[in-house]
């Protein structure tokens, strides 16, 4: 949820204010670099100081004035004094005095009423927006109410914007300063537009919990504040070009071209590091494994201890840290070993090569009903995906040296620790069961591999 909503607006009303300071300033120095005016002021001047000269003396000494205040009045004036006519000038464009002067008071208190009464709409429509979205999260629909409560400070903004235009209509003022007012309102939507995709931002923090089901992980504190800092910059470079391109009437083409540049220089530079980011956005986004997991990849097989923004830490079996850039996990099998349903085990019995058929037959039906006795049984036959997986016995090769009996069978579920609890039994219960049936068969010829 949005904490300090109204915190926000007033910071954006501050801004939206320093903004209308900011045209005026524009303005001001478009007309004091603007060579049109300057050189007719100029000819003035000199034309109202020669016609002065004219009819005040003749005398030699008079001319020598008049030549002296000539050179005066067409010398450059000073920066302050620049400045000083270039604002009167254009405060006078704006003819504070005539809009003052032409309305009534009657005009001023409806300016006056329409502000404060879109302040109050705006105050009651975001008060609803937010009782909205608070049922919404009741609900448990936490995008949804975050998504609705983003709106509720742009809309109070908007509100008041609306007010101050309903006012102003009923206002008599000269053209610079309509001009000035529809600058003033684009500048304050493009605001408020800029307000609610700044708020929308946080909608990353629910989206990423979702995505990796770990509102504490790693990866969400360190790269989701990242994305959100990247968005948000983004807004107000895309906001500020369209101001300069529709308010202050300037050419962006060069500083897209100079954006294109520097972005294409900065990719060339941290090409490794941006290789990563995108590394831990898959891993973030197909989670091929979580922290805690059991995985081996790139060569390593080890516990998953913290999945960070450039690289991810594994814990290996031999107690050592391995530290593996996301970039080389993302294009290397990963094999994830904590997920597995069952654990798969394959292994062999050797008996004597010139064992009799009716001697090994039996050593299969021994070994068979050991595996099928009562508290053996039960973890072997497992049901994956509908289908039941029961052990398999059967006599896999023949030797001169040997006779193989191979073994195979699933455990489940994927319990390390109790599976090899369980191999311990069925292995002394199998040496039991052909120890009692008087079936010899060579430790030494036995072979194992486990799955």
């Amino acid at each position: 949820m949005i904490i300090g909503a109204d915190t926000q607006l007033r910071a954006f009303v501050r801004l939206a204010l320093t903004a209308v300071w900011l045209i005026v300033a524009t303005l001001m120095h478009a007309e004091a670099c603007s060579p049109a005016e300057r050189p007719l002021a100029d000819s003035t001047t000199g034309a109202t100081t020669n016609s002065a000269s004219r009819s005040g003396s003749n005398s030699p000494a008079d001319s020598g004035a008049s030549s002296t205040a000539n050179s005066a009045a067409g010398a450059t004036p000073s920066a302050e004094s620049l400045s000083a006519s270039v604002g009167a000038s254009w405060l006078e464009q704006l003819d504070l005095k005539a809009l003052w002067l032409e309305n009534t008071w009657r005009e001023w208190v409806l300016l006056a009423a329409a502000v404060l009464a879109g302040i109050v709409v705006g105050r009651l429509a975001a008060l609803v927006v937010r009782r909205l979205a608070q049922r919404m999260a009741q609900r448990g629909w936490e995008a949804h109410a975050h998504f609705v409560e983003s709106s509720a400070a742009p809309i109070s903004l908007v509100a008041m914007t609306l007010g101050l235009w309903v006012g102003l209509a009923g206002l008599k003022m000269s053209q610079p300063m309509q001009l000035f007012w529809q600058k003033t309102f684009l500048m304050l939507y493009t605001l408020a537009v800029l307000l609610y995709g700044w708020n929308l931002a946080d909608l990353l923090d629910i989206v990423v919990a979702r995505l990796t089901q770990r509102p504490e992980s790693v990866i969400e504190r360190q790269l989701v504040p990242i994305l959100r800092k990247t968005l948000r910059v983004l807004l107000l470079v895309l906001a500020a070009l369209f101001l300069l391109e529709s308010v202050f009437h300037q050419n962006i083409g060069a500083w897209l071209a100079g954006l294109g540049i520097a972005g294409l220089a900065v990719s060339l530079a941290a090409q490794d590091s941006l290789k990563n980011l995108f590394g831990s956005l898959t891993i973030l986004l197909d989670r091929p494994f979580s922290v805690g997991d059991r995985i081996a990849t790139s060569g390593y097989e080890g516990v998953v201890e913290e999945i960070g923004f450039r690289s991810t830490r594994i814990r290996t079996l031999n107690d050592t840290l391995v530290t593996i850039p996301n970039a080389n996990i993302v294009n290397s099998p990963v094999e994830n070993i904590a997920r597995r349903r069952f654990i798969r085990r394959a292994w062999n019995i050797a008996l004597p090569g010139d064992l009799p058929a009716a001697r090994v037959q039996q050593a299969v039906a021994v070994i068979r009903g050991v595996l099928a006795e009562p508290g053996i049984c039960e973890p072997i036959n497992s049901v994956i995906d509908g289908k039941l997986l029961s052990p398999v016995v059967y006599c896999s090769d023949l030797n001169p040296g040997q006779t193989v009996i191979s073994i195979v069978y699933c455990y489940a579920p994927a319990d390390f620790a109790a599976y090899s609890q369980h191999v311990e039994k069925v292995n002394l219960r199998i040496a039991a069961a052909l120890q009692e049936a008087q079936i010899p068969f060579n430790p030494l010829l036995l072979r194992y591999r486990a799955d």
